[in-house]
């Protein structure tokens, strides 16, 4: 029930309006007639970051009571509680235009099946947006590491695997900009916010 606020208080988190923005950006409108596909949804932050710019919203997530939140703020046409990619593969192929994951990718680590899937779901030049947590410190590539489990409990992912599965997939990287996610012990966490195009 704190979990909104803890986030967005205490941790300084604004990883779902950076994303916006840069979406924004790239669209080159205020707004699209886009149909969006919130991965991992939780409690509705990236939805209320993304309503001013999508038509149509579809949320999906684990937790019963983080999508009870997420209907609660009248953004989603539909929420799903269910697994990632079993709720992807479950959908028609190119049936959306944008999908969406704050936050999701550093509680998956290996991320070539989600990627695939997301793909297959893309229409034709439609748009990934997602962060990560840095695997390489200062920018540095960490040599065959694809993912690393840390000891707070979260993966980070290498950007040289990152690069190889957008070029596996087809995808095009259009942005990666670095930021900080949150701040943890009064300690800054570094990330990467990225979007592909298919």
């Amino acid at each position: 029930d704190e979990f909104d606020q803890h986030l967005t208080g205490t941790l300084s988190y604004d990883v779902p309006a950076q994303l916006a923005q840069m979406l924004q950006a790239c669209a080159g409108a205020e707004k699209t007639d886009w149909t969006a596909l919130d991965l991992g949804c939780g409690t509705g932050l990236v939805g209320a970051a993304l309503s001013p710019l999508v038509a149509h919203m579809v949320g999906v997530d684990l937790s019963a009571r983080m999508l009870a939140h997420a209907q609660a703020r009248q953004v989603y046409q539909r929420l799903i509680q269910a697994d990632l990619v079993q709720m992807m593969q479950a959908e028609t192929a190119n049936s959306f235009d944008l999908a969406v994951a704050a936050d999701v990718f550093i509680y998956i680590g290996q991320l070539d099946e989600t990627v695939k899937e997301v793909k297959r779901l893309l229409r034709p030049n439609g748009l990934l947006a997602f962060s990560i947590e840095n695997l390489d410190a200062d920018g540095h590539q960490t040599a065959n590491v694809d993912f690393r489990l840390n000891a707070t409990g979260r993966y980070s992912q290498s950007r040289a695997y990152l690069d190889k599965l957008a070029q596996h997939n087809g995808f095009q990287v259009r942005e990666a900009r670095q930021t900080t996610l949150r701040v943890e012990n009064g300690q800054p966490v570094n990330g990467t916010l990225m979007i592909w195009q298919a």
